[in-house]
């Protein structure tokens, strides 16, 4: 924190010292560390309560490329669909599905676009074909796939 204040004083101090005088530029130099204490604390905030309300996916697409994407975990599985539609900025996403991988198989489960069906109610029908994808001391992440029909790649 000592290193930021120098930093920042010195960046302030140089640009603005002249105009505002040193008093000021140490004013601004404890607002702008104040305001970035309050950033960092309300966004490991977010990030901490995030795991209890929502889930967080890494959808992928056929080709490979990903995004994370969290949903409520009472959204219905359409509003899934639609939250993926949005991230990716694709209105042609056709099946989202979990690749589940055993030892002696891979099975893809479609996950149905459902106005009634949770993804909580969904998650708990299928709680053993979804993996964390990352190890601890990482949040839970689960890895969905989505085809918006324009690479078709259905090896497992």
């Amino acid at each position: 924190m000592d290193k930021l204040v120098d930093t920042l004083g010195d960046t302030l101090g140089d640009k603005l010292g002249d105009k505002l005088g040193d008093e000021h530029v140490e004013d601004l130099v404890e607002l702008v560390i104040k305001l970035v204490a309050d950033y960092d604390y309300k966004f490991n905030e977010h990030n901490d309560k995030l795991s209890y309300s929502q889930y967080i996916f890494d959808v992928a697409k056929c080709c490979g490329y990903s995004e994370f994407v969290t949903a409520y975990k009472d959204s219905t599985t359409a509003d899934l669909y639609k939250m993926i539609m949005m991230q990716f900025e694709n209105k042609h996403v056709q099946n989202v599905y979990v690749i589940s991988s055993f030892a002696t198989f891979s099975e893809k489960i479609l996950i149905p676009k459902s106005d009634t069906l949770s993804i909580r109610e969904f998650y708990n029908m299928h709680r053993d074909s979804m993996r964390p994808k990352y190890p601890m001391p990482c949040k839970l992440v689960y890895q969905l796939y989505y085809d918006d029909g324009t690479f078709h790649d259905h090896s497992l």
